[in-house]
């Protein structure tokens, strides 16, 4: 399909040539108008055909290259598994928990005492699902 294409740009811009070889021997004007056309047509033919292998090329680059993090823009989801301490006593299955910088609710099946270091298990929207750290 793009065999086309490349004989077709160079035919309009071989066109333009010839065209404009005939405007400097006639100076009607006539030909220097089609010239200008056949030769804008082939740039524009040789744009189409560049932007067509382009788009192929780097598409199929993208593609190879891409990588999924299911944890992008889930902050819960990115805390599953580490240790936290308690510093609002989780009572009634809810609490709150020191994570970094900041403060998370925490909920959790049983009672757990302030400082007690917890571990998150899930993360369900803005609130983790704890349980305490077993001590080895």
């Amino acid at each position: 399909m793009l065999e086309n294409f490349i004989i077709d740009y160079w035919f309009w811009i071989g066109l333009s040539i010839i065209l404009f070889i005939i405007e400097i021997f006639t100076f009607t004007s006539y030909s220097l108008w089609l010239g200008i056309g056949a030769l804008l047509t082939g740039v524009a033919v040789m744009a189409v055909v560049g932007i067509t292998i382009g788009y192929k090329y780097f598409r199929s680059q993208e593609t190879h290259n891409r990588t999924i993090n299911d944890t992008l823009n889930q902050r819960g989801s990115q805390y599953v598994g580490r240790v936290f301490k308690v510093v609002e006593a989780i009572e009634n299955g809810r609490g709150v928990i020191k994570v970094g910088d900041s403060i998370w609710i925490a909920k959790s099946d049983i009672d757990i005492a302030i400082d007690t270091k917890v571990i998150v298990l899930k993360a369900e929207g803005n609130v983790l699902i704890v349980k305490p750290l077993d001590k080895p």
